[in-house]
């Protein structure tokens, strides 16, 4: 019998209000997700469950989880059946060499890299509240004597309004 896995992404966990709705049209219309769970499954002869199946437990399902629990959150218990296996990340050469530009930006001092992730946009009361938010982290940088000078990487993905 194959060995059944579970591939937990960020995105499983459960959602609130609108993201509901938009969580439910792509459950509707899973673009590539069927093809890419069915490519698994016949190349490798395992089942892939997909969000609506994580909360099942069953304990001797594995379950690969793209997190590190160091990082990701404290637990004081890791079933045995969860294997996180860290991040992710192709080779890629260094900033200096991509874009010189943003090196020599980055190289003037701290950088705070806000990262929501590929599925998370951004409403327009959702900007004004993190702006609100780095106001308040800079004010508190310059407060304390902070050495250098603090600067924010942050490029939001705007939300789709529907009229």
């Amino acid at each position: 019998m194959p060995t059944v896995l579970r591939v937990v992404a960020w995105a499983a966990t459960p959602y609130t209000g609108p993201e509901m709705v938009q969580n439910s049209f792509f459950r509707k219309y899973p673009c590539h997700a069927r093809r890419a769970r069915d490519y698994v499954t016949e190349k490798t002869g395992a089942k892939v469950f997909n969000q609506r199946e994580f909360s099942n437990s069953q304990p001797d399902l594995k379950m690969l989880m793209a997190s590190s629990p160091e990082f990701d959150f404290p637990v004081e218990h890791k079933p045995d059946n969860v294997i996180p296996y860290g991040l992710i990340m192709r080779p890629v050469p260094p900033v200096a060499q991509v874009d010189p530009e943003l090196h020599t930006w980055l190289v003037r001092g701290p950088t705070v890299f806000i990262n929501l992730g590929t599925l998370s946009g951004t409403s327009e009361d959702q900007a004004v509240e993190m702006a609100q938010a780095i106001r308040l982290l800079l004010a508190g940088w310059r407060e304390k004597g902070e050495g250098g000078r603090l600067q924010i990487l942050w490029k939001p993905k705007q939300t789709l309004r529907v009229c």
